[in-house]
């Protein structure tokens, strides 16, 4: 979504007498600019297209998808300016107005259907000390510390112009790991650590939410802990695992 079908019938793309898209590549990407003409009484919905189409992407998340350049859909709308002309004495009203919309390619890929996102990694151990309230629940089965450390790296994706965002949604999910593969890591590697985000308002009015998922990455299973013989072994917690398993695809939609 977010193309020029998204636009008002009536709004006519203008070419021809100095008035034609351009496009300029340089070190970061590319931009663009494109002229329309828009009938006065669509220039709030030719707007609204412009600013994000709302597109559903599974999960808990719907993503605004800006209107993209016709010519190169990787750029995607970020101004636009309009100047009213045409005077209508007897509507008292202008008949129209010229568009001039500014297009660039953002710092994430558009293509697909998975959220806008960009996503940070950096390398950390972590420690296999089991939690406190483990120790009581799992029958003597666990030592509180068998020692050492485990390779693994925190893993934080950021994602960019949804459409709402509800942070109970996702605190409710509460300290979760991966059922299955996901992102190329192995079950139960992967934990969920709560969510944060910020509402945004675009140029033209659309609210949007840039959000932050945190997750830790362990390379082994977050629900292995040294056992009283010194083996690493995944047990349960009060005959339950200490962090439930959920199918992250499903929760989070990418």
């Amino acid at each position: 979504m977010g193309y020029i079908t998204d636009l008002p019938p009536a709004a006519v793309r203008l070419i021809g007498q100095g008035k034609k898209p351009t496009v300029r590549y340089y070190d970061k990407g590319m931009e663009a600019t494109d002229q329309w003409y828009v009938p006065f009484g669509l220039l709030t919905p030719f707007l609204r297209a412009v600013g994000g189409v709302v597109e559903s992407i599974g999960g808990l998340m719907n993503r605004v998808v800006p209107l993209r350049f016709a010519e190169f859909p990787s750029c995607i709308a970020y101004d636009c300016q309009t100047d009213y002309v045409g005077w209508d004495a007897a509507a008292g009203t202008f008949k129209g107005a010229m568009a001039r919309i500014a297009y660039r390619t953002p710092p994430y890929p558009v293509d697909g259907t998975d959220a806008f996102m960009t996503i940070g990694t950096q390398a950390q151990n972590f420690p296999i000390n089991a939690p406190a309230g483990l120790l009581s629940g799992a029958g003597g089965r666990v030592s509180s510390d068998g020692g050492g450390t485990v390779g693994g790296m925190t893993f934080r994706i950021e994602l960019h112009k949804l459409a709402s965002f509800d942070p109970a949604s996702y605190s409710a999910i509460g300290t979760v790991v991966n059922q299955n593969a996901w992102r190329g890591f192995a079950p139960g590697t992967v934990k969920f650590e709560g969510p944060s985000g910020t509402r945004t308002v675009s140029f033209n009015g659309v609210a949007t939410w840039e959000a932050s998922l945190p997750f830790q990455v362990r390379f082994v299973p977050w629900n292995y802990f040294w056992t009283d013989g010194g083996t690493l072994e995944e047990v349960t917690y009060n005959g339950s695992f200490y962090y439930p398993k959920v199918d992250f695809a499903s929760v989070f939609g990418f």
